[in-house]
């Protein structure tokens, strides 16, 4: 039989302390790779329906003839802005109706 001392009882409540922690580390890493996972699918969806909506868009008529690629370059980059922003809406809504539990 074991002697349960007062340190014999301090050790035993740090290593359940520890063990606790630990299992709440591991529980918060796979929330942020699971939130991770959500924000890359969410800017590559945006990033997506964002170059299909802007092909309905002549851009021919606002740039230079013979700077092909320029134009490529800009609307690449203009198509990445605006999915961007639209998935980081998206995102911000998810997370702050998340958070509205917090409030009752």
């Amino acid at each position: 039989m074991k002697n349960r001392t007062p340190s014999g009882l301090q050790s035993e409540g740090v290593h359940m302390y520890q063990s606790n922690m630990g299992q709440r580390w591991l529980k918060m890493l796979e929330n942020l790779g699971q939130q991770a996972l959500i924000n890359l699918i969410s800017h590559l969806f945006f990033i997506g329906i964002t170059f299909y909506a802007l092909q309905a868009l002549n851009f021919e008529k606002l740039l230079r003839k013979n700077r092909v690629f320029q134009a490529r370059l800009l609307y690449i980059v203009v198509t990445i802005v605006i999915g961007s922003a639209v998935s980081n809406f998206f995102l911000d809504y998810l997370y702050w109706s998340r958070q509205l539990q917090l409030l009752f």
